[in-house]
Protein backbone atom coordinates (compact mmCIF):
# COMPACT_ATOMS: atom_id res chain seq x y z
CA UNK A 1 0.00 0.00 0.00
CA UNK A 2 2.26 2.75 -1.60
CA UNK A 3 1.71 6.27 -1.88
CA UNK A 4 3.26 9.09 -4.48
CA UNK A 5 2.59 12.67 -3.77
CA UNK A 6 4.04 14.80 -7.00
CA UNK A 7 5.78 18.28 -5.73
CA UNK A 8 7.43 20.62 -7.49
CA UNK A 9 9.00 22.51 -4.56
CA UNK A 10 11.01 21.21 -1.84
CA UNK A 11 9.42 22.50 0.99
CA UNK A 12 5.75 21.78 -0.12
CA UNK A 13 7.30 17.94 -0.52
CA UNK A 14 8.64 17.37 3.07
CA UNK A 15 5.07 19.25 4.50
CA UNK A 16 3.25 16.06 2.46
CA UNK A 17 5.29 13.66 4.06
CA UNK A 18 5.16 15.32 7.62
CA UNK A 19 1.24 15.25 7.19
CA UNK A 20 0.47 11.97 6.46
CA UNK A 21 3.16 10.05 8.12
CA UNK A 22 2.70 8.28 11.14
CA UNK A 23 4.49 6.98 13.97
CA UNK A 24 6.99 4.36 13.11
CA UNK A 25 6.62 5.10 9.37
CA UNK A 26 9.34 5.69 7.01
CA UNK A 27 9.41 7.73 4.15
CA UNK A 28 11.23 8.12 0.94
CA UNK A 29 12.04 11.42 -0.43
CA UNK A 30 13.16 10.76 -4.41
CA UNK A 31 13.39 13.67 -6.60
CA UNK A 32 13.06 13.05 -10.32
CA UNK A 33 14.42 15.57 -11.49
CA UNK A 34 17.58 18.01 -11.24
CA UNK A 35 16.68 20.84 -9.44
CA UNK A 36 19.28 23.88 -10.50
CA UNK A 37 16.46 25.86 -11.39
CA UNK A 38 15.21 26.30 -7.26
CA UNK A 39 19.14 26.10 -5.93
CA UNK A 40 22.37 27.58 -7.00
CA UNK A 41 23.86 24.17 -5.95
CA UNK A 42 23.21 20.48 -4.03
CA UNK A 43 24.92 22.52 -0.64
CA UNK A 44 22.24 25.07 -0.53
CA UNK A 45 20.09 22.07 -1.23
CA UNK A 46 20.60 20.52 1.56
CA UNK A 47 20.85 23.28 3.40
CA UNK A 48 17.36 24.31 2.77
CA UNK A 49 16.42 20.53 3.48
CA UNK A 50 17.85 20.54 6.87
CA UNK A 51 15.57 23.56 7.83
CA UNK A 52 12.53 21.71 6.60
CA UNK A 53 12.58 19.08 8.44
CA UNK A 54 13.71 21.01 11.79
CA UNK A 55 10.24 22.92 11.10
CA UNK A 56 8.34 20.09 11.21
Amino acid sequence: NLKAYKCEVLSKAVNEISNHLRVNEVALLSPACASLDQFNSYVERGKVFKECVNKI
